[in-house]
């Protein structure tokens, strides 16, 4: 299932906190090397029988993670509400990404995790918490 921008969720967000996101599924989106390793699972994966619940699950995530999302600079311009866009500086998408997020959400903070990989929320879930925890709920204020 392609991945749907929809123009009126900008518009009902009050604030929100994105981690590990990328705008498009290219090479560059990602760390050196990531790219070419998902390239061989889809390959190998492209006529595999799945035969359980999980197997079926799982090649439908790592499609959605292979062909999603196509989203533009535009796109993340009509984001009017206070964003928090977070990374690890291990992580999986390249911080070029994170930063082209950060730089075309006019509102935005961004937040680089030191060691941590992609799983930010999981591997830090204290730290994490706390800082979401604080940005959603202490008024936004701009930073130059």
């Amino acid at each position: 299932m392609p991945f749907c921008w929809r123009f009126d969720i900008p518009k009902k967000l009050k604030k929100m906190v994105s981690t590990g996101a990328n705008l498009l599924p290219t090479a560059d989106a990602f760390k050196p090397g990531q790219w070419e390793h998902d390239k061989a699972i889809y390959e190998a994966g492209m006529n595999k029988q799945r035969a359980t619940e999980k197997e079926k699950n799982d090649w439908k995530m790592f499609l959605l993670d292979w062909q999603e999302p196509h989203i533009t600079p535009d796109m993340l311009h009509t984001i009017q509400c206070p964003a928090l866009i977070v990374c690890g500086d291990h992580d999986l998408i390249s911080i070029s990404h994170t930063v082209l997020i950060y730089q075309n959400i006019k509102h935005a903070n961004l937040w680089v995790m030191p060691n941590s990989g992609h799983g930010t929320l999981k591997e830090h879930a204290d730290e994490f918490n706390e800082q979401a925890e604080h940005f959603i709920s202490t008024p936004f204020a701009d930073h130059p």
